[in-house]
């Protein structure tokens, strides 16, 4: 936004406002997959909706194009990721005793993190590579690059996803047989 385009920090700043709602619009519907479909399901489908936004706004990125080209990919990209987080999140803990629900949090949490400070390292260096500027439309090819990279390592996650349990199928109760007991109130009368 700002190199390519020349945005200030605050139009830049604008401009991300779209994929914080659209983030927070992926959580709740996550909440409510989770609830139908499970963890695996769910972190499965925000993985493949977060790698195709990631592969659209990379295609529509240009030194020409405007913010409004950008939009479809952050639309996609800022669901997929509300929905995988939170089911992420939900799988971390999934089946944990109760006593120990923080540390695995925190973990999940930690991992989150640090795998977000690598990726975005690696991606800037592949955003990088081979360019002479910090500024203009140079930049765009390099970027476009780094945000296919991103796609498909989306990919590589749902493919780690895969390998998560399915829930467990709880076998249907059996039917309560009545045996009615004499009550007090029927003893009585």
């Amino acid at each position: 936004m700002q190199n390519v385009r020349g945005y200030g920090a605050l139009a830049t700043g604008l401009a991300f406002i779209p994929a914080a709602l659209v983030g927070m619009a992926g959580t709740k519907l996550s909440e409510k997959l989770l609830g139908k479909v499970g963890p695996r399901t769910t972190i499965i489908t925000g993985l493949l909706v977060g790698g195709a936004g990631m592969a659209v706004l990379a295609a529509a990125m240009s030194p020409t194009g405007g913010y409004p080209i950008l939009l479809p990919g952050v639309i996609l990209l800022s669901l997929g990721q509300g929905i995988a987080w939170t089911a992420m999140f939900v799988a971390a803990t999934n089946g944990v005793d109760g006593h120990h629900q923080g540390i695995a949090s925190a973990m999940a949490s930690t991992t989150q993190q640090i795998g977000s400070a690598v990726g975005l390292a690696i991606l800037v260096a592949i955003a990088n590579a081979g360019v002479h500027t910090i500024t203009g439309p140079d930049l765009v090819p390099g970027l476009r690059t780094a945000g296919f990279t991103a796609a498909a390592l989306t990919l590589l996650g749902v493919a780690i996803a895969l390998t998560l349990r399915r829930p467990a199928r709880t076998a249907p109760a059996p039917a309560a047989t009545s045996t009615t007991q004499p009550t007090e109130s029927s003893i009585s009368a």
